[in-house]
């Protein structure tokens, strides 16, 4: 990590102050993974911060550093602190394999993070027909029960013209890539919006018993596959309690 000394110190102070959420890296473009993933996992320790990284973003039949990813989570007992973002290597690979990284996910309790609109935008440009959809093994890790979200990546930049940072918008890409349409499939997507992202951000008092912090967004829509359908108007924004934007 050459860029790391200049900011050794100054990184390190600000972790002792409690500035910084989570450790977030992007070891597969290393030239040496594992080294990074053992670094980043060691700050991750001496500091007792969560990680967060991009993973095997590729169309290459490659999961080797997700694999080393999710050992090193179980290693060094980081379970439910690990968050994984991207993994599209995994749709390359053979099902087999693929059914033992998602197996040893679960053991781990690693977070996966999806960005549907952007990967499909941006892998398998290379392919012929067919071309493959670019995108993680979403359905699996739902059938797994792994903590999966959906997000918004890349919006309207060098990498991809596209995007509103909307997570209902997204939702409503999510459901056709994984092909889900029936209220309970359309109830799981909603989830992955909103319940996964709070578990894998690690939140808590988060959702809608009482006591919990009053953080959320009213849609204007009866169910979960109407506000996903419809693209439901946002009629209330509500931080800590307080409304924030109301809609005339």
């Amino acid at each position: 990590m050459e860029y790391w000394p200049s900011l050794d110190r100054e990184l390190r102070q600000a972790m002792k102050q409690g500035e910084v959420d989570f450790i977030a890296g992007y070891p597969t473009l290393s030239d040496n993974y594992q080294n990074d993933v053992d670094f980043i996992f060691d700050l991750a320790l001496t500091y007792g911060l969560p990680v967060d990284l991009h993973v095997d973003e590729s169309d290459e039949p490659n999961i080797d550093c997700f694999l080393y990813v999710l050992e090193k989570t179980i290693k060094t007992h980081m379970e439910g602190r690990v968050t994984c973002g991207h993994v599209t290597a995994l749709n390359a690979v053979e099902d087999s394999l693929a059914k033992e990284a998602i197996a040893m996910a679960k053991e781990a309790d690693v977070n996966i993070t999806t960005l549907p609109s952007c990967n499909m935008f941006l892998m398998g440009r290379q392919d012929k027909q067919p071309v493959r959809r670019g995108v993680t093994r979403i359905r699996e890790f739902l059938d797994a029960r792994v903590s999966i979200s959906y997000a918004s990546d890349n919006i309207r930049d060098p990498f991809r013209p596209f995007g509103n940072a909307d997570m209902l918008e997204e939702a409503l890409f999510c459901a056709q890539v994984i092909q889900y349409g029936t209220s309970d499939q359309l109830s799981k997507v909603l989830s992955m919006g909103t319940f996964h992202p709070a578990k894998n951000a690690l939140l808590s008092d988060y959702g809608l018993e009482e006591g919990c912090q009053a953080d959320l967004v009213l849609l204007d829509a009866p169910t979960p596959k109407e506000a996903i359908i419809s693209q439901a108007a946002k009629l209330c924004y509500i931080k800590k309690g307080k409304i924030i934007f109301r809609q005339c």
